[in-house]
């Protein structure tokens, strides 16, 4: 059982599930815009995904000098696997793909800058993960219509409000000078918003020829995982449960 628990661990720790959540974004815009997904950039979304994240979760306790633990090498190891697959990945695909994915690259390095102010970065991360799961599959196929508009704008607020659980099961640790939403408003305000922000979501259906149930079903996901966030849940529950929802919404889009 402790094995079980352990590869379970690294599995969270090692970024797996965020490149497994944010590769199914990516397929949910393949399966929503009917798009031919070029086979490489699937890898390079997922991997980029895991070493991007480890980059920001782990480059301060590297640089500290608490890397010498044999969990933190581990992941070190591991992430520097994820570049060499990210990088061979990325070879494969076009010029212009190239740029587009390193364009977000460098979106991802101004995080840190970014996080001091705390009511941004939740956005900030949406911004971001719309742009690599729905503008840029878009773009490569020369979609720059009202759906990619309508797509993106949806894709945006979803996963805004899929942030707040993240926002306030983090405001316990984060330092007060950060001022992020739930220390600005409280937690049942965060809750709110999360809530406020889904409406631009079922706004937006009605642009869809298809999928308004898919669609209703990954809103409803969403306002439970804002609705049961509490103080007191296990850091699984956001690093696993919440993450979970894009792959059920893939899995949900697949089998409908």
């Amino acid at each position: 059982m402790r094995i079980l628990r352990s590869i379970f661990d690294f599995y969270i720790q090692s970024s797996l599930h965020v490149g497994l959540a944010v590769l199914a974004l990516l397929h949910c815009t393949n399966l929503l815009a009917k798009y031919n997904l070029p086979p490489p950039l699937s890898s390079v979304v997922f991997w980029g995904t895991v070493m991007g994240y480890n980059f920001l979760k782990y480059s301060a306790l590297f640089w500290q000098g608490k890397w010498k633990s044999n969990r933190i090498v581990a992941l070190t190891l591991f992430t520097v696997l994820a570049g060499i697959c990210f990088l061979y990945n990325l070879l494969q695909l076009s010029w212009a793909a190239q740029g587009y994915l390193l364009s977000a690259g460098l979106l991802v390095l101004c995080y840190p800058l970014l996080r001091k102010y705390g009511w941004l970065k939740l956005f900030f991360v949406s911004a971001a993960v719309t742009y690599i799961t729905v503008f840029i599959p878009l773009v490569l196929e020369k979609q720059f219509d009202h759906e990619l508009v309508f797509l993106s704008v949806q894709r945006f607020f979803l996963l805004s409000s899929l942030l707040i659980p993240f926002e306030i099961w983090d405001s316990d640790n984060d330092p007060l000078s950060l001022y992020t939403l739930p220390q600005r408003l409280g937690i049942p305000k965060t809750k709110i918003l999360g809530y406020v922000l889904l409406l631009p979501v079922v706004a937006l259906m009605c642009w869809q020829a298809e999928y308004h149930l898919t669609t209703l079903v990954v809103v409803l996901l969403a306002v439970l995982s804002i609705y049961f966030t509490s103080l007191q849940r296990s850091t699984y529950y956001t690093s696993f449960w919440v993450e979970s929802v894009p792959i059920l919404w893939w899995g949900i889009l697949v089998l409908g």
